[in-house]
């Protein structure tokens, strides 16, 4: 991983304007400036970028809370960096909210065909974060303990035990494949074990399912004895249910001959019937017809009153002939007359057409007006009420911006005092925590001298006196003492500012909130001033718009009234001189004469009404004489059929008769039917028994045979199976071996093993350039144990000009160069592995602690190492030291936060 360009915004100490640091032209950087002023933030902010994690607060809860610049609730870090020749992109954003913060994390790959960066972005956080240490190879772990020696951790695989120490080497070397093939293993160990159990259980319920074999050979033939038994009687019944059913056959055909016979008494009955009734109706119908010959009047006066009347009709109809043309006449002159007057109404109409629509269009302008001034009204009465409700919002918001100069002083105050504060505290923290490390060293070194069997110096290792000893102990005591006394002091006074200054910072954000609500009020003032104005001048040309069209309106109204009535005078002027107009008053006179002659014809309506009456009656009764005439000739026929339905009905009853005795002999036959269809349904009853029971007995034998069929087959099945249970024990114990070899005491405890040299080899001839050739680092992996045997570690042991001493007996210049060779033999271990030496090295401060001599060797080392590395930076504020560097980004903080610039050295 090679970083290009980084970019800050509310980062830790960087502010709300975006910061870019561009890395991509040099390949040895120097990161410079004041201590607190952001340059370990920036290598937070790679760390972040990439794993979501940085500095220590990573296992707080809300971590990303302490990484948010004060004041502020969102940051981002943008991170570009090159892996294995192509260049990928990371964007991390983070809000605090009132509820769940936002988190949010994109990965981008750039691409050079399209020119532009695409998307590699998950559907979730995590997956993103997968695919991100996937590419680079890295997790946040192993960088920390390899690639980046961060400030005031360059021990952080020194400190680390043993057992860590060979999970960090274990990452680096990518044993984790071993880890999955090793679970892979076990997964299938437990895959065939549990195909072992499930067989084991399967096999013991065969056994006691075949230990059944002889029980169900008896219950079949049992079943098989009870099947012959009811056969036997089977056949017997089925013997005598046939010689019953040939008889109650023989009575069926009796019973439906009798029904057949009863149906034929039916239908005699039923023709019988009808012929009475025909009977009945022609005797009615001969009686009927001779009743009306005998009543029947005159035919020959019924044809002369006819012609009589006739005659009558005739006449009437001439006279009402007549009327009709003279009314036909008068209908088209009132037609006539009608349409001259409203020809002449016509006439007057467009006369006063033009007019009266002048007129009703000066009439709705004036409604118009009306309209618009009582609209104006309500909107001059909104307009004053807004007026005065925006007033009252003026003088409210004035007397709350009041005291906004006020407020603005002591905001800036409080926060110059709380940023003192707060940079007082972080230096009484890194003094306490550096007093904290002291004691702990006094109480090793006391924990030397105090050993009787150690006759050694804690300083030295040199052997040295009791009495030696008792002094170095009184110094070292009052040296202790001197240091609890300060750490005392400095815990009391950080215990009393943290609670300050969390005290103070709760202010900072009222202050701040304070003042950004009267910001708000200040504009929303502003903007209500200028409202006001607006609404005043609005309202004063509503004011003069009214006036306007009252003027309007007065004019208007008097020359309408005057014309309204004129107009309605000249109309009832002209409509009262349409009858006194010569053509109407021609069809007037012409009208009356029509009627008087219509009225002179003589019709009499009634009495042609009577007359039509009468002809209607005379020719109903000559109809009726001849449908009599009809009648009176079917007489005859009638009584013809009246004889014949005579004989026909005593030929029925001769019939019936025959047919009732017949029947009776038929039903004396069947009287035992009863009786034989009770013994028949008795033995179809016990016929059914008998069958259900061989049915049963033949399911019975079924399932028995089916049975002993699957204890044959479970036979064979439990010998397959046995072969089967010998290749699971045979797969479990491969698979337990392999899960053996994968495990961190095989394979992987032998990569390690065959590391560990080069690990060695290079940080010695590290540390030979950094020491002058008087230290050397020795790596054991293996540990002889007291019992007798070995046991793996990986503990470290340095030797110098005063012989092999504990890693945690050497100055702090001295542990630092220990630690900067391993690891640097660590990184380039982690480059080679790699298969690429475009590695990154980040050496984040550390150098304090050494000498002119110390600085150089270290300068030296760095300068040799370069070629095996395609960037390095370093984070330093010594002039000796950053003055030997071609680029640095110097690192300056800003009332609004930490800016980065470049300055190249050459």
């Amino acid at each position: 991983m090679i970083p290009r360009i980084l970019e800050l915004k509310n980062f830790l100490s960087y502010g709300n304007q975006l910061q870019t640091v561009d890395f991509k032209n040099h390949s040895l950087i120097c990161l410079s400036g004041k201590n607190g002023h952001g340059k370990s933030a920036l290598l937070d902010g790679i760390t972040w970028s990439l794993w979501g994690q940085a500095r220590k607060i990573s296992s707080t809860s809300k971590a990303d809370d302490g990484l948010l610049h004060l004041g502020q609730t969102r940051m981002m870090v943008s991170f570009e960096f090159e892996s294995s020749g192509t260049i990928y992109r990371t964007r991390r954003e983070y809000a605090r909210t009132h509820g769940k913060p936002y988190a949010a994390l994109d990965f981008e790959v750039f691409d050079h065909e399209q020119d532009r960066f695409v998307s590699l972005t998950d559907k979730t956080i995590r997956a993103t974060q997968v695919k991100i240490e996937k590419t680079i190879g890295l997790d946040f772990a192993t960088f920390i303990n390899s690639s980046f020696l961060r400030q005031g951790q360059s021990n952080e695989f020194s400190k680390k035990s043993p057992k860590e120490r060979k999970q960090i080497i274990a990452t680096i070397l990518g044993l984790e494949k071993y880890d999955l093939l090793q679970q892979q293993a076990l997964d299938k160990t437990r895959s065939f074990q549990e195909k072992k159990r499930i067989l084991l259980q399967l096999q013991e319920q065969r056994e006691r399912e075949l230990a059944q074999r002889s029980e169900l050979t008896n219950a079949r033939e049992n079943e098989q004895k009870k099947l012959a038994e009811g056969q036997k009687l089977l056949d017997q019944l089925q013997t005598k249910l046939k010689q019953t059913q040939t008889a109650y056959a023989t009575l069926e055909a009796t019973k439906k001959n009798l029904e057949r016979l009863h149906l034929e008494q039916q239908e005699l009955a039923k023709t019988a019937e009808e012929k009475i009734k025909r009977f009945d109706q022609l005797r009615k119908a001969w009686q009927l017809v001779h009743a009306r010959s005998l009543k029947q009047s005159d035919f020959p006066k019924l044809e002369k009153e006819k012609k009589d009347f006739a005659l009558q009709e005739q006449k009437l109809l001439e006279h009402k002939k007549k009327q009709l043309l003279l009314q036909e006449k008068l209908l088209s002159l009132k037609e006539q007359l009608a349409k001259k007057q409203a020809e002449l109404k016509q006439e007057i109409e467009q006369s006063l057409h033009s007019r009266r629509r002048e007129l009703e269009k000066q009439q709705y302008h004036a409604a118009t007006l009306e309209k618009t001034i009582k609209e104006k009204e309500i909107a001059q009465a909104t307009l004053v009420k807004k007026i005065n409700e925006q007033e009252k919002s003026l003088n409210e918001l004035a007397e709350k911006l009041k005291s906004y100069e006020q407020e603005q002083k002591e905001y800036e105050l409080v926060k110059t005092q709380f940023e003192k504060r707060k940079n007082f505290y972080q230096l009484f923290v890194q003094k306490g925590k550096w007093l904290q490390a002291q004691l702990s060293e006094f109480e090793h070194k006391k924990n030397t001298l105090n050993d009787p069997d150690n006759p050694a110096c804690p300083l030295c290792e040199q052997l040295i006196t009791q009495r030696r000893k008792q002094f170095l102990a009184q110094q070292m005591a009052s040296q202790e003492q001197t240091f609890a006394h300060q750490h005392t002091r400095i815990y009391a006074v950080v215990k009393k500012l943290k609670a300050l200054l969390l005290e103070q910072h709760e202010l900072v954000k009222q202050k701040q909130a304070h003042l950004e609500l009267l910001t708000k009020q200040q504009a929303q003032h502003k903007e209500c001033q200028t409202q006001h104005i607006h609404m005043q001048t609005e309202l004063a040309q509503l004011k003069q718009l009214q006036t306007d069209l009252a003027k309007e309106k007065n004019d208007l109204e008097k020359p309408l009234t005057q014309a309204s009535l004129q107009l309605e005078k000249e109309e009832k002027t002209l409509l009262a001189s349409i009858g006194k107009h010569q053509a109407i008053t021609e069809l007037e006179a012409q009208l009356k004469q029509l009627e008087k002659e219509k009225a002179a014809i003589p019709f009499d309506e009634d009495v042609f009404t009577h007359i039509q009456q009468e002809l209607t009656r005379i020719a109903k009764e000559l109809a009726s004489f001849e449908q009599l005439r009809t009648e009176l000739g079917r007489q005859d026929q009638r009584k013809e059929s009246i004889s014949t339905l005579r004989d026909e009905l005593k030929a029925i009853k001769v019939k019936q008769a025959n047919l009732t005795k017949e029947c009776n002999e038929l039903t004396q036959q069947t009287k035992q039917a009863a009786q034989l269809e009770a013994i028949k349904t008795a033995q179809e009853a016990e016929h059914e028994t008998l069958l259900k029971a061989k049915e049963t007995h033949l399911q019975a034998i079924g399932s028995f045979d089916a049975q002993l069929k699957r204890l044959d087959q479970l036979e064979k099945d439990n010998a397959k199976q046995i072969k089967e249970l010998d290749e699971y024990n045979q797969e479990i114990d491969d698979y337990q071996e392999l899960a053996l070899a994968f495990s961190k005491n095989g394979i992987q405890a032998l990569l390690i093993e065959d590391a560990v040299p080069e690990i060695e080899q290079e940080a010695n001839d590290i540390l030979a350039r950094l020491t002058d050739n008087q230290a050397q680092i020795f790596i054991e992996s293996l540990r002889d144990l007291k019992k007798g045997g070995v046991r793996e570690t990986l503990d470290i042991h340095i030797t110098d000009t005063l012989g092999s001493r504990a890693y945690e007996m050497f100055s702090g210049g001295e542990a630092f160069r220990i630690d900067f060779a391993l690891r640097i033999a660590i990184s380039k271990l982690l480059a080679r592995r790699a298969g690429t030496t475009l590695q990154t090295l980040i050496i984040d401060e550390g150098f304090g602690s050494q000498d002119e001599d110390g600085l150089a060797h270290i300068m030296a080392c760095i300068h040799a190492i370069q070629s095996d590395f395609a960037k390095i930076i370093v984070v330093s504020h010594l002039h000796e030291f950053k003055d030997n560097f071609p680029a640095h980004l110097v690192v300056e903080k800003l009332p609004s936060g930490s800016v980065v610039r470049l300055e190249e050295r050459g």
